[in-house]
């Protein structure tokens, strides 16, 4: 529970750089050289389930340790690692914002959202000065 704690308050803070690998659904990120965490979402064949996610640590190609959200179990522990209160949140919802935030690092989101923004104003600036 602590790995996965640790990792989830790395990517909170934006210190883990997330990258978007060949496969849309794995993102990775290199750590400290020597290690490789890998994110993976698994789509649901259930239509009401929600998606499952996977966090592995990797060494090159051997995988050390991998979590599954669906059979992690130890919600609690995770919380405590994390200086949460208890609470009804599943272990599938804290790696679906470790999966969120990650690939918000990886696709630079904010930064497009902020570029998108400033084109918009650019535009809505062009037409009030020509009216």
């Amino acid at each position: 529970a602590s790995m996965v704690a640790k990792v989830l308050q790395l990517t909170r803070q934006d210190t883990l750089a997330w990258e978007a690998s060949a496969d849309q659904d794995v993102l990775i990120a290199p750590f400290k050289g020597e290690y490789v965490f890998q994110l993976a979402r698994f789509d649901n064949p259930d239509p009401y389930g929600s998606d499952s996610f996977g966090l592995a640590v990797l060494k090159g190609r051997r995988a050390l340790m991998s979590f599954n959200s669906n059979k992690f179990s130890r919600t609690h522990d995770l919380q405590k690692a994390l200086d949460e209160p208890q609470s009804k949140i599943t272990s599938v919802q804290y790696f679906a914002e470790l999966w969120k935030r990650a690939f918000y690092r990886a696709n630079r989101i904010p930064e497009e959202f902020e570029r998108v923004n400033k084109l918009l104003d650019s535009e809505l600036n062009q037409m009030a000065a020509s009216q």
